[in-house]
C-alpha cells in the first residue's frame, strides 16, 4: 500500500508536519471559508451591538436569529411560506410544460402568461 506523499516520513534535514498541519492542508478550503464566515459573523455582530451603525439598517447576526426564531412559530409565516412554494412550483411546472410542447429554449412568449 503506498503512503501519500505528505504522509511520508522527512527525508534528512526536513521538518515533519504536525498533525494540526496535515488536517489543516487536507482541509485548507474548509477551513478559510468557515473562518472567513466566522470573521464577517463577528464583524457583523460587534457593527450591530456597538451602535456605530443604526439597528434599523444593520442589526446583529443574534436578533436576526431571535426574529426568525420568533417568526418560525407564527402560524401565518407558514401560511405565507406555504403560498409561495405552492406559486413557485405550479409556475416551474407550467414553465416545464410549455418548454417541452415547443422545444424550445428561449423565452416564454406573453401567450405563455396566460
Amino acid at each position: 500500500m503506498a503512503v501519500p506523499a505528505n504522509l511520508e516520513l522527512a527525508a534528512h534535514g526536513e521538518r515533519r508536519r504536525t498533525s494540526l498541519a496535515r488536517l489543516y492542508l487536507e482541509h485548507e478550503r474548509l477551513v478559510i471559508g468557515g473562518g472567513t464566515l466566522v470573521a464577517v459573523l463577528l464583524l457583523w455582530e460587534a457593527l450591530g451591538r456597538s451602535g456605530l451603525v443604526d439597528p434599523l439598517f444593520i442589526s446583529s447576526p443574534t436578533q436576526v436569529a431571535q426574529a426568525g426564531w420568533q417568526l418560525s412559530h407564527d402560524r401565518d409565516f407558514w401560511n405565507d411560506v406555504e403560498v409561495s412554494a405552492t406559486e413557485f412550483i405550479l409556475a416551474t411546472a407550467r414553465r416545464w410544460r410549455w418548454r417541452s410542447r415547443s422545444g424550445s429554449r428561449s423565452v416564454c412568449p406573453s401567450a405563455c402568461n396566460t
